[in-house]
């Protein structure tokens, strides 16, 4: 079998097994105010689920976890469950939930753009795009679930990708209180591009609970490292984390001449 058609087949893998992936629950801090639902609600819903089958939910069958630092208050860190539809090989759509489970709270959406569609954006939009490279290489992004070689696969085809994200309720994390409804405007969120920029315990809880391996996951993608090109928007946030340390393979495009050098 071709490298070309092996790639196919394991991405093929990937959104077959990502409609079995188990659920490993994340309790919600916000749940907004209201009463409970009617019984005639709850009919309504029966009806409309066994005669309203066509839905643009049902392709999104990508499930991907990370984490999403907001661009202009980077103190503010969440969990983002991303549940996406691969649209053509440079363009998906996710929409971002808090959690995994029935009750989880939508709060956002994320668009990823290759580097080809991305190079064709005028400078003032790039500022709204954040690099993935970090995200894939530390181990931090994750897809529950999938057998290793399946995760390696997607993860290589979002090498050197963008993503554009806007999060529209914050449902709160551990020492960070949620609010019950979607208040105030949309937040524009970016990506960890450093180690130590999340705050302590965010990613061990999160591996905790859906039982993976950030550093294993490290380990194994250092092979992807080779296909790291140098990304807009690396260094973005770098001031707001002053003890934040380089990841290999991960450079800002204004230091691409200069690259530093990071631990495995």
């Amino acid at each position: 079998m071709s490298r070309i058609s092996l790639d196919r087949a394991l991405l093929a893998l990937v959104a077959a097994v990502a409609l079995f992936t188990p659920a490993f629950l994340l309790a919600q801090d916000s749940k907004p105010p209201g009463t409970d639902k009617t019984p005639k609600t709850r009919a309504l819903e029966a009806g409309a689920k066994a005669l309203q089958r066509n839905s643009p939910l049902g392709p999104m069958d990508i499930y991907l976890v990370g984490f999403h630092p907001m661009k202009e208050r980077p103190e503010q860190q969440m969990e983002a469950h991303h549940y996406c539809r691969q649209v053509n090989q440079d363009f998906a759509q996710c929409v971002l939930f808090d959690g995994n489970g029935g009750d989880a709270n939508l709060n956002g959406i994320e668009y990823i753009i290759s580097e080809a569609l991305f190079e064709t954006l005028p400078p003032q939009e790039r500022r709204f795009w954040h690099p993935h490279n970090a995200e894939i290489l530390s181990g931090q992004l994750v897809a529950p679930g999938l057998p290793a070689v399946a995760e390696t696969a997607l993860m290589k085809s979002k090498m050197n990708s963008y993503g554009k994200t806007w999060h529209l309720w914050s449902t709160g994390a551990p020492g960070q209180p949620g609010d019950t409804l979607p208040l105030g405007p949309a937040m524009l969120a970016w990506s960890f591009n450093r180690d130590f920029e999340a705050k302590p315990g965010l990613i061990e809880r999160r591996d905790q609970r859906l039982r993976v391996d950030t550093a294993q996951k490290r380990r194994v993608r250092a092979e992807l490292q080779a296909l790291a090109r140098p990304q807009s928007g690396v260094d973005d946030l770098r001031a707001a984390f002053p003890h934040s340390r380089p990841i290999a393979g991960v450079v800002d495009r204004k230091d691409e001449t200069h690259a530093p050098k990071a631990a495995q």
